[in-house]
Protein backbone atom coordinates (compact mmCIF):
# COMPACT_ATOMS: atom_id res chain seq x y z
CA UNK A 1 0.00 0.00 0.00
CA UNK A 2 1.34 2.94 -1.35
CA UNK A 3 2.60 5.87 1.78
CA UNK A 4 0.06 8.66 2.52
CA UNK A 5 0.77 12.79 2.00
CA UNK A 6 -0.70 13.63 4.61
CA UNK A 7 -0.24 17.25 6.23
CA UNK A 8 1.49 17.73 9.45
CA UNK A 9 -1.21 17.90 12.36
CA UNK A 10 -1.96 21.87 13.36
CA UNK A 11 -1.77 23.16 16.90
CA UNK A 12 -4.00 21.81 20.00
CA UNK A 13 -6.16 24.85 20.38
CA UNK A 14 -6.81 25.22 16.18
CA UNK A 15 -10.39 24.67 15.94
CA UNK A 16 -11.64 22.31 13.93
CA UNK A 17 -14.01 23.53 10.96
CA UNK A 18 -15.19 20.23 9.81
CA UNK A 19 -16.31 19.12 12.83
CA UNK A 20 -19.36 18.42 12.58
CA UNK A 21 -19.44 17.69 9.16
CA UNK A 22 -19.71 13.86 7.54
CA UNK A 23 -17.91 13.13 4.84
CA UNK A 24 -19.71 10.49 2.15
CA UNK A 25 -18.73 8.56 -0.45
CA UNK A 26 -18.47 10.17 -3.74
CA UNK A 27 -19.50 9.42 -7.34
CA UNK A 28 -16.21 7.84 -9.53
CA UNK A 29 -18.07 7.22 -12.19
CA UNK A 30 -22.10 6.65 -13.10
CA UNK A 31 -23.91 4.86 -15.25
CA UNK A 32 -20.51 3.18 -17.04
CA UNK A 33 -21.77 0.35 -18.66
CA UNK A 34 -19.88 -3.16 -18.10
CA UNK A 35 -20.18 -6.72 -19.73
CA UNK A 36 -21.16 -8.67 -16.64
CA UNK A 37 -20.09 -12.65 -17.86
CA UNK A 38 -23.71 -14.24 -17.34
CA UNK A 39 -25.95 -15.61 -19.79
CA UNK A 40 -28.18 -13.02 -19.51
CA UNK A 41 -26.30 -10.04 -21.44
CA UNK A 42 -24.98 -6.89 -20.34
CA UNK A 43 -25.59 -4.92 -17.26
CA UNK A 44 -25.94 -1.28 -16.53
CA UNK A 45 -23.32 -0.17 -13.81
CA UNK A 46 -22.89 2.86 -11.67
CA UNK A 47 -19.56 2.70 -9.53
CA UNK A 48 -18.46 4.85 -6.71
CA UNK A 49 -15.43 5.27 -4.78
CA UNK A 50 -14.76 6.49 -1.50
CA UNK A 51 -12.57 9.81 -0.96
CA UNK A 52 -13.03 10.44 1.95
CA UNK A 53 -14.15 8.38 5.13
CA UNK A 54 -17.01 9.52 7.84
CA UNK A 55 -15.10 11.52 10.39
CA UNK A 56 -15.63 13.69 13.46
CA UNK A 57 -19.29 12.45 13.55
CA UNK A 58 -20.25 12.09 9.67
CA UNK A 59 -21.80 9.15 8.14
CA UNK A 60 -19.88 5.94 8.16
CA UNK A 61 -19.13 4.64 4.75
CA UNK A 62 -20.42 1.48 4.40
CA UNK A 63 -22.79 1.52 1.14
CA UNK A 64 -21.93 -0.45 -1.24
CA UNK A 65 -19.35 0.61 -4.03
CA UNK A 66 -21.43 -0.65 -7.17
CA UNK A 67 -24.98 -1.23 -8.69
CA UNK A 68 -26.04 -2.97 -11.36
CA UNK A 69 -29.26 -4.00 -13.28
CA UNK A 70 -29.43 -6.36 -16.14
CA UNK A 71 -30.04 -5.92 -19.51
CA UNK A 72 -32.62 -7.27 -21.25
CA UNK A 73 -31.14 -8.85 -24.25
CA UNK A 74 -32.13 -11.64 -27.07
CA UNK A 75 -29.02 -12.71 -27.08
CA UNK A 76 -28.73 -16.31 -26.02
CA UNK A 77 -25.70 -17.68 -24.53
CA UNK A 78 -24.22 -20.77 -25.22
CA UNK A 79 -23.82 -23.24 -22.10
CA UNK A 80 -20.19 -24.19 -21.23
CA UNK A 81 -19.46 -27.56 -22.82
CA UNK A 82 -17.70 -29.73 -20.42
CA UNK A 83 -15.89 -32.93 -21.59
CA UNK A 84 -15.16 -35.51 -19.25
CA UNK A 85 -14.35 -37.59 -21.36
CA UNK A 86 -13.21 -41.11 -20.17
CA UNK A 87 -14.23 -39.86 -16.67
CA UNK A 88 -18.11 -39.53 -15.00
CA UNK A 89 -19.70 -36.21 -15.39
CA UNK A 90 -21.90 -35.29 -12.72
CA UNK A 91 -24.85 -33.15 -13.01
CA UNK A 92 -23.44 -30.25 -11.36
CA UNK A 93 -21.06 -30.55 -14.00
CA UNK A 94 -17.87 -32.02 -12.02
CA UNK A 95 -15.98 -34.40 -13.82
CA UNK A 96 -14.75 -37.64 -11.50
CA UNK A 97 -13.26 -41.04 -11.93
CA UNK A 98 -15.90 -43.74 -12.78
CA UNK A 99 -14.70 -45.40 -9.43
CA UNK A 100 -15.62 -43.27 -7.00
CA UNK A 101 -19.40 -44.14 -8.62
CA UNK A 102 -21.70 -45.88 -5.82
CA UNK A 103 -19.14 -45.43 -2.99
CA UNK A 104 -21.92 -43.72 -0.92
CA UNK A 105 -19.65 -40.51 -0.71
CA UNK A 106 -20.86 -37.51 -2.37
CA UNK A 107 -18.11 -37.13 -4.77
CA UNK A 108 -20.20 -35.08 -7.40
CA UNK A 109 -21.60 -32.83 -4.46
CA UNK A 110 -24.64 -33.21 -5.97
CA UNK A 111 -25.22 -36.72 -5.18
CA UNK A 112 -25.42 -37.98 -8.83
CA UNK A 113 -22.81 -40.51 -8.87
CA UNK A 114 -24.65 -42.38 -6.10
CA UNK A 115 -27.70 -43.22 -8.92
CA UNK A 116 -26.96 -46.32 -8.39
CA UNK A 117 -30.01 -49.04 -8.81
CA UNK A 118 -28.33 -51.82 -10.62
CA UNK A 119 -25.64 -52.32 -8.00
CA UNK A 120 -25.25 -52.33 -4.32
CA UNK A 121 -23.08 -49.05 -3.07
CA UNK A 122 -19.84 -50.13 -1.31
CA UNK A 123 -18.09 -47.85 0.63
CA UNK A 124 -14.53 -46.80 1.14
CA UNK A 125 -14.49 -46.73 5.10
CA UNK A 126 -16.88 -50.80 4.30
CA UNK A 127 -18.44 -51.12 7.63
CA UNK A 128 -16.94 -48.31 9.85
CA UNK A 129 -18.65 -44.82 10.12
CA UNK A 130 -15.82 -42.69 10.34
CA UNK A 131 -17.77 -38.80 10.64
CA UNK A 132 -16.25 -35.58 9.26
CA UNK A 133 -15.56 -33.38 11.98
CA UNK A 134 -15.60 -29.82 12.07
CA UNK A 135 -11.96 -28.75 11.86
CA UNK A 136 -11.96 -31.14 8.45
CA UNK A 137 -15.11 -29.31 7.44
CA UNK A 138 -14.36 -26.08 7.70
CA UNK A 139 -10.76 -26.24 6.49
CA UNK A 140 -9.33 -23.71 4.12
CA UNK A 141 -11.85 -21.16 5.28
CA UNK A 142 -11.03 -18.03 3.63
CA UNK A 143 -9.89 -15.34 5.84
CA UNK A 144 -10.27 -10.87 5.00
CA UNK A 145 -7.54 -8.91 4.72
CA UNK A 146 -9.61 -6.31 6.95
CA UNK A 147 -10.12 -8.37 9.60
CA UNK A 148 -13.74 -9.56 8.56
CA UNK A 149 -15.25 -12.77 8.95
CA UNK A 150 -15.28 -15.02 5.99
CA UNK A 151 -18.52 -16.11 4.59
CA UNK A 152 -18.27 -19.20 2.47
CA UNK A 153 -15.52 -21.90 1.71
CA UNK A 154 -13.85 -22.59 -1.44
CA UNK A 155 -12.99 -25.89 -0.90
CA UNK A 156 -15.16 -29.10 -0.92
CA UNK A 157 -14.00 -30.86 2.11
CA UNK A 158 -16.86 -33.71 1.58
CA UNK A 159 -15.11 -35.20 -1.13
CA UNK A 160 -12.52 -37.94 0.32
CA UNK A 161 -11.47 -39.65 -3.89
CA UNK A 162 -12.25 -43.07 -2.74
CA UNK A 163 -9.78 -42.67 0.23
CA UNK A 164 -10.50 -43.74 4.03
CA UNK A 165 -8.24 -42.24 6.09
CA UNK A 166 -9.19 -41.17 9.68
CA UNK A 167 -7.62 -39.26 12.66
CA UNK A 168 -7.98 -39.91 16.33
CA UNK A 169 -9.02 -36.73 18.24
CA UNK A 170 -8.60 -37.56 21.87
CA UNK A 171 -10.88 -34.93 22.76
CA UNK A 172 -13.79 -36.83 22.00
CA UNK A 173 -12.36 -40.57 21.96
CA UNK A 174 -13.38 -40.71 18.27
CA UNK A 175 -11.54 -41.27 14.82
CA UNK A 176 -12.57 -38.63 12.14
CA UNK A 177 -12.31 -39.02 8.40
CA UNK A 178 -9.90 -36.77 6.44
CA UNK A 179 -11.03 -34.81 3.54
CA UNK A 180 -9.30 -35.37 0.13
CA UNK A 181 -8.56 -31.49 0.47
CA UNK A 182 -6.28 -31.89 3.86
CA UNK A 183 -3.16 -33.55 3.63
CA UNK A 184 -2.16 -33.69 7.03
CA UNK A 185 -4.27 -33.40 9.94
CA UNK A 186 -3.31 -33.93 13.64
CA UNK A 187 -5.36 -33.93 16.90
CA UNK A 188 -3.45 -33.20 19.75
CA UNK A 189 -3.88 -30.21 22.92
CA UNK A 190 -1.95 -27.69 23.96
CA UNK A 191 -2.81 -25.09 26.21
CA UNK A 192 -0.95 -22.04 27.20
CA UNK A 193 1.16 -22.21 30.88
CA UNK A 194 -0.79 -19.29 32.05
CA UNK A 195 -2.65 -16.38 31.05
CA UNK A 196 -0.76 -13.21 29.84
CA UNK A 197 -2.29 -10.02 30.55
CA UNK A 198 -1.01 -6.35 29.07
CA UNK A 199 -1.84 -3.17 30.76
CA UNK A 200 -2.51 0.20 28.36
CA UNK A 201 -2.17 3.64 30.23
CA UNK A 202 -3.51 5.18 26.70
CA UNK A 203 -5.88 3.73 24.63
CA UNK A 204 -4.22 4.23 20.96
CA UNK A 205 -1.84 1.46 22.11
CA UNK A 206 -4.38 -0.79 22.85
CA UNK A 207 -5.69 0.17 19.38
CA UNK A 208 -2.71 -0.71 17.52
CA UNK A 209 -2.11 -3.72 19.21
CA UNK A 210 -5.46 -5.01 18.69
CA UNK A 211 -5.06 -3.71 14.51
CA UNK A 212 -1.44 -5.76 15.09
CA UNK A 213 -2.86 -9.03 15.98
CA UNK A 214 -6.16 -8.88 13.29
CA UNK A 215 -3.95 -8.34 10.42
CA UNK A 216 -0.21 -9.16 10.90
CA UNK A 217 -0.84 -12.22 8.46
CA UNK A 218 -1.38 -9.34 5.34
CA UNK A 219 0.96 -7.18 6.17
CA UNK A 220 -1.91 -4.02 6.41
CA UNK A 221 -3.08 -1.78 9.56
CA UNK A 222 -4.81 0.75 10.97
CA UNK A 223 -7.80 -0.24 9.17
CA UNK A 224 -10.50 -3.14 10.02
CA UNK A 225 -13.96 -4.28 8.50
CA UNK A 226 -16.39 -6.06 10.28
CA UNK A 227 -18.93 -5.58 7.70
CA UNK A 228 -19.58 -6.19 4.54
CA UNK A 229 -21.03 -3.85 2.31
CA UNK A 230 -21.26 -4.98 -1.26
CA UNK A 231 -24.49 -6.83 -0.57
CA UNK A 232 -26.20 -6.67 -3.71
CA UNK A 233 -23.08 -7.36 -6.56
CA UNK A 234 -23.75 -11.11 -6.65
CA UNK A 235 -26.79 -12.99 -7.29
CA UNK A 236 -26.06 -15.78 -4.81
CA UNK A 237 -25.49 -13.68 -1.60
CA UNK A 238 -28.79 -14.03 0.61
CA UNK A 239 -26.11 -15.63 3.04
CA UNK A 240 -25.56 -12.09 4.55
CA UNK A 241 -25.87 -12.39 8.01
CA UNK A 242 -24.19 -11.14 11.23
CA UNK A 243 -21.74 -13.53 11.47
CA UNK A 244 -18.78 -11.62 13.32
CA UNK A 245 -18.52 -12.23 16.77
CA UNK A 246 -15.74 -8.72 16.70
CA UNK A 247 -17.85 -5.93 17.69
CA UNK A 248 -15.89 -2.75 18.33
CA UNK A 249 -17.43 0.22 20.40
CA UNK A 250 -15.40 2.95 19.85
CA UNK A 251 -16.87 5.16 22.61
CA UNK A 252 -15.06 2.81 25.02
CA UNK A 253 -11.92 3.64 23.22
CA UNK A 254 -11.78 7.32 23.42
CA UNK A 255 -13.78 8.41 26.54
CA UNK A 256 -11.72 10.14 29.08
CA UNK A 257 -9.86 8.81 32.36
CA UNK A 258 -9.62 5.14 31.58
CA UNK A 259 -7.10 2.67 31.70
CA UNK A 260 -7.20 -0.76 29.81
CA UNK A 261 -5.60 -4.29 30.40
CA UNK A 262 -5.77 -7.40 28.00
CA UNK A 263 -6.07 -10.60 29.19
CA UNK A 264 -5.05 -13.54 26.99
CA UNK A 265 -5.21 -17.25 26.81
CA UNK A 266 -5.44 -20.32 24.12
CA UNK A 267 -5.75 -23.78 23.65
CA UNK A 268 -4.58 -25.42 20.39
CA UNK A 269 -6.26 -28.72 20.01
CA UNK A 270 -5.78 -29.59 16.26
CA UNK A 271 -3.37 -28.90 13.30
CA UNK A 272 -3.93 -29.11 9.54
CA UNK A 273 -2.56 -28.33 6.14
CA UNK A 274 -4.17 -28.24 2.48
CA UNK A 275 -2.88 -30.40 -0.50
CA UNK A 276 -0.64 -28.23 -2.56
CA UNK A 277 -1.81 -30.02 -5.74
CA UNK A 278 -5.50 -31.52 -7.09
CA UNK A 279 -7.73 -29.96 -4.76
CA UNK A 280 -11.42 -30.04 -5.21
CA UNK A 281 -13.40 -26.68 -5.03
CA UNK A 282 -17.37 -26.28 -4.58
CA UNK A 283 -19.53 -25.82 -7.50
CA UNK A 284 -20.97 -22.72 -5.57
CA UNK A 285 -17.25 -21.29 -5.73
CA UNK A 286 -16.61 -21.98 -9.00
CA UNK A 287 -19.87 -20.85 -10.22
CA UNK A 288 -19.86 -17.70 -8.54
CA UNK A 289 -16.07 -17.23 -10.60
CA UNK A 290 -17.86 -17.36 -13.45
CA UNK A 291 -20.00 -14.90 -12.33
CA UNK A 292 -17.34 -12.22 -12.70
CA UNK A 293 -17.27 -9.65 -14.95
CA UNK A 294 -15.12 -10.11 -17.64
CA UNK A 295 -14.02 -6.63 -17.27
CA UNK A 296 -12.67 -5.29 -13.94
CA UNK A 297 -16.14 -4.00 -11.84
CA UNK A 298 -14.75 -3.59 -8.40
CA UNK A 299 -17.95 -3.85 -6.78
CA UNK A 300 -18.68 -7.32 -8.29
CA UNK A 301 -15.29 -8.45 -7.38
CA UNK A 302 -15.04 -6.54 -3.61
CA UNK A 303 -18.62 -8.52 -3.16
CA UNK A 304 -16.87 -11.97 -4.34
CA UNK A 305 -14.11 -11.21 -1.44
CA UNK A 306 -16.45 -10.48 1.02
CA UNK A 307 -17.79 -13.49 0.31
CA UNK A 308 -14.85 -16.14 0.32
CA UNK A 309 -12.00 -13.96 1.89
CA UNK A 310 -9.14 -11.76 0.10
CA UNK A 311 -6.69 -15.12 1.29
CA UNK A 312 -7.30 -18.21 1.87
CA UNK A 313 -5.77 -20.76 4.63
CA UNK A 314 -2.69 -22.75 3.84
CA UNK A 315 -1.95 -24.61 7.24
CA UNK A 316 -3.67 -23.75 10.23
CA UNK A 317 -3.36 -24.68 14.36
CA UNK A 318 -6.98 -24.40 15.22
CA UNK A 319 -8.28 -24.21 18.19
CA UNK A 320 -9.33 -21.04 20.57
CA UNK A 321 -8.18 -17.69 21.68
CA UNK A 322 -9.43 -16.10 24.73
CA UNK A 323 -8.75 -12.30 24.75
CA UNK A 324 -10.91 -9.78 26.80
CA UNK A 325 -10.26 -6.01 27.27
CA UNK A 326 -11.15 -4.80 30.26
CA UNK A 327 -12.17 -0.74 30.52
CA UNK A 328 -11.56 0.38 33.94
CA UNK A 329 -12.07 3.92 35.90
CA UNK A 330 -8.30 5.13 36.27
CA UNK A 331 -10.30 7.85 38.79
CA UNK A 332 -11.20 5.12 41.07
CA UNK A 333 -8.01 2.89 40.53
CA UNK A 334 -5.98 5.96 42.11
CA UNK A 335 -8.65 6.87 44.87
CA UNK A 336 -9.00 3.59 45.90
CA UNK A 337 -4.45 2.87 45.29
CA UNK A 338 -5.87 -0.38 43.10
CA UNK A 339 -3.51 -1.86 40.61
CA UNK A 340 -4.31 -3.57 37.25
CA UNK A 341 -2.54 -6.70 38.99
CA UNK A 342 -5.29 -6.68 41.84
CA UNK A 343 -7.87 -6.45 39.47
CA UNK A 344 -6.26 -9.24 37.74
CA UNK A 345 -5.90 -11.22 40.91
CA UNK A 346 -9.13 -10.74 41.67
CA UNK A 347 -10.98 -11.64 38.88
CA UNK A 348 -9.48 -15.52 39.12
CA UNK A 349 -6.59 -15.37 36.07
CA UNK A 350 -3.36 -16.25 38.28
CA UNK A 351 -2.01 -19.80 39.09
CA UNK A 352 -4.86 -20.91 41.90
CA UNK A 353 -7.74 -20.19 38.99
CA UNK A 354 -9.91 -19.05 41.88
CA UNK A 355 -12.43 -15.54 41.65
CA UNK A 356 -11.29 -13.83 45.36
CA UNK A 357 -12.81 -10.93 45.90
CA UNK A 358 -15.73 -9.81 42.91
CA UNK A 359 -16.58 -6.51 45.00
CA UNK A 360 -13.08 -4.96 44.17
CA UNK A 361 -12.93 -6.07 40.52
CA UNK A 362 -16.70 -4.48 39.70
CA UNK A 363 -15.90 -1.00 41.69
CA UNK A 364 -13.27 -0.41 38.75
CA UNK A 365 -14.16 -2.20 35.60
CA UNK A 366 -16.50 -0.10 33.40
CA UNK A 367 -17.19 -2.11 30.33
CA UNK A 368 -15.45 -5.47 29.08
CA UNK A 369 -14.75 -5.96 25.42
CA UNK A 370 -15.02 -9.46 23.44
CA UNK A 371 -12.17 -11.12 21.32
CA UNK A 372 -12.51 -14.43 21.62
CA UNK A 373 -12.22 -16.78 18.73
CA UNK A 374 -13.91 -20.20 18.94
CA UNK A 375 -16.28 -21.41 21.05
CA UNK A 376 -20.15 -22.61 19.97
CA UNK A 377 -23.35 -20.51 19.74
CA UNK A 378 -24.39 -20.82 23.00
CA UNK A 379 -21.54 -19.63 25.35
CA UNK A 380 -21.48 -16.91 22.48
CA UNK A 381 -24.65 -15.94 23.46
CA UNK A 382 -24.54 -16.57 27.54
CA UNK A 383 -21.77 -13.64 27.21
CA UNK A 384 -23.82 -11.98 25.05
CA UNK A 385 -26.32 -11.92 27.92
CA UNK A 386 -24.13 -11.06 30.20
CA UNK A 387 -23.08 -7.97 28.78
CA UNK A 388 -26.27 -6.73 27.74
CA UNK A 389 -26.96 -7.02 31.72
CA UNK A 390 -24.04 -4.90 32.27
CA UNK A 391 -22.33 -8.04 34.03
CA UNK A 392 -18.66 -6.33 33.31
CA UNK A 393 -16.53 -8.67 35.83
CA UNK A 394 -16.60 -11.65 33.33
CA UNK A 395 -13.85 -13.93 35.25
CA UNK A 396 -11.59 -17.27 34.24
CA UNK A 397 -15.19 -19.22 35.55
CA UNK A 398 -16.51 -18.05 32.17
CA UNK A 399 -12.88 -19.19 30.17
CA UNK A 400 -13.68 -22.66 31.65
CA UNK A 401 -17.52 -22.82 30.33
CA UNK A 402 -15.56 -21.69 27.00
CA UNK A 403 -12.95 -24.01 27.11
CA UNK A 404 -15.25 -27.08 27.34
CA UNK A 405 -17.36 -25.69 24.17
CA UNK A 406 -14.20 -25.53 21.86
CA UNK A 407 -14.11 -29.15 20.65
CA UNK A 408 -17.84 -28.76 19.57
CA UNK A 409 -16.82 -25.13 17.48
CA UNK A 410 -13.21 -24.55 17.34
CA UNK A 411 -11.63 -21.34 15.34
CA UNK A 412 -8.09 -20.93 13.70
CA UNK A 413 -5.21 -19.30 15.86
CA UNK A 414 -2.44 -19.33 14.31
CA UNK A 415 -2.21 -19.69 10.06
CA UNK A 416 -0.32 -19.87 7.15
CA UNK A 417 -1.89 -17.59 4.31
CA UNK A 418 -2.37 -17.42 0.53
CA UNK A 419 -3.86 -15.03 -1.64
CA UNK A 420 -7.84 -15.91 -3.10
CA UNK A 421 -6.50 -15.76 -6.90
CA UNK A 422 -4.15 -18.75 -6.33
CA UNK A 423 -6.80 -20.83 -5.99
CA UNK A 424 -8.56 -19.72 -9.78
CA UNK A 425 -5.58 -17.47 -11.03
CA UNK A 426 -7.22 -14.45 -12.62
CA UNK A 427 -5.31 -10.75 -12.98
CA UNK A 428 -8.05 -9.08 -11.86
CA UNK A 429 -8.59 -11.10 -8.41
CA UNK A 430 -4.96 -10.21 -8.03
CA UNK A 431 -5.67 -6.31 -9.04
CA UNK A 432 -9.54 -6.73 -7.25
CA UNK A 433 -7.50 -7.39 -3.59
CA UNK A 434 -4.70 -4.27 -4.08
CA UNK A 435 -7.50 -2.02 -4.52
CA UNK A 436 -9.79 -3.47 -2.19
CA UNK A 437 -6.78 -2.40 0.29
CA UNK A 438 -6.48 0.80 -0.90
CA UNK A 439 -9.65 1.71 -1.03
CA UNK A 440 -10.25 0.89 2.53
CA UNK A 441 -7.06 2.94 3.08
CA UNK A 442 -6.34 5.01 6.37
CA UNK A 443 -5.26 7.73 3.68
CA UNK A 444 -8.61 8.66 3.02
CA UNK A 445 -8.91 10.04 6.27
CA UNK A 446 -7.87 13.44 7.84
CA UNK A 447 -4.85 13.22 10.52
CA UNK A 448 -5.47 13.56 14.29
CA UNK A 449 -3.49 16.18 16.08
CA UNK A 450 -1.70 16.14 19.06
CA UNK A 451 0.35 13.24 18.54
CA UNK A 452 -3.39 10.96 18.22
CA UNK A 453 -3.25 7.73 15.96
CA UNK A 454 -6.09 8.02 13.28
CA UNK A 455 -7.92 4.52 12.34
CA UNK A 456 -10.64 3.18 10.20
CA UNK A 457 -12.77 1.16 11.35
CA UNK A 458 -15.91 0.27 9.74
CA UNK A 459 -16.26 3.02 7.50
CA UNK A 460 -15.35 5.65 9.97
CA UNK A 461 -12.08 7.78 11.01
CA UNK A 462 -11.96 7.85 14.52
CA UNK A 463 -8.38 9.26 16.40
CA UNK A 464 -7.03 7.75 19.37
CA UNK A 465 -5.73 10.17 21.67
CA UNK A 466 -2.68 10.58 23.92
CA UNK A 467 -3.36 10.92 27.45
CA UNK A 468 -2.90 14.13 27.76
CA UNK A 469 -5.86 15.07 24.94
CA UNK A 470 -9.35 14.24 24.02
CA UNK A 471 -11.46 15.01 21.09
CA UNK A 472 -12.83 13.90 18.29
CA UNK A 473 -9.42 15.01 16.61
CA UNK A 474 -7.48 15.14 20.09
CA UNK A 475 -7.89 18.73 19.78
CA UNK A 476 -8.00 19.44 23.26
CA UNK A 477 -6.24 18.91 26.33
CA UNK A 478 -7.61 17.25 28.59
CA UNK A 479 -6.99 19.55 32.10
CA UNK A 480 -4.52 22.29 33.04
CA UNK A 481 -2.67 19.41 35.32
CA UNK A 482 -2.16 18.02 32.12
CA UNK A 483 -1.29 21.09 30.18
CA UNK A 484 1.07 22.26 32.72
CA UNK A 485 3.14 18.40 32.63
CA UNK A 486 2.65 18.83 29.34
CA UNK A 487 4.72 21.95 28.67
CA UNK A 488 7.43 20.92 31.24
CA UNK A 489 8.38 17.87 29.54
CA UNK A 490 8.87 19.77 26.15
CA UNK A 491 10.68 21.87 27.98
CA UNK A 492 12.66 18.99 29.15
CA UNK A 493 12.78 18.26 25.27
CA UNK A 494 13.88 21.21 23.73
CA UNK A 495 10.25 21.52 22.04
Amino acid sequence: MAPCNIAKPRPSDDVLPALTTGNRPTSDATGRPGPTGSATGAADVTLLSIERFGQYGGLHCLSSLGESQVCKTEKVCEPDVVDCKNDFECESGRCIKRRLMCNVDNDCGDHSDEDCDDQEPKSPCRTKDFVLSEVGRTAGNGLNILGMSPRSNPFDNEFFNGLCENAWDGNTKTYYRKPWNVGLLFYETRADRAFTSETFVESQELLKRIDEETTREFGVSLSLKSTPSEINAINSMDWLKPLCHMTIDISLFIAQNKAFFKVSGSLQMATFSMRARTSVLTTSFLDDVKKLPITFEKAEYYAFLEMYGTHYTVSVNVGGKYELVYVLDSTVLKTKDITTQDVLNCLGYTIGLGVTDQEIASGVIENTISFIKGGTLEFTAALDEKFSKKVKDVNVEDYVKWASSLVDSPAIIKQKLAPIYVLIPTRNLERAIEEYIDEHSVCKCQPCQNGGTVMVVDGECICACTIYFTGVACQTTKSDLYRGELLHQNSLTGK
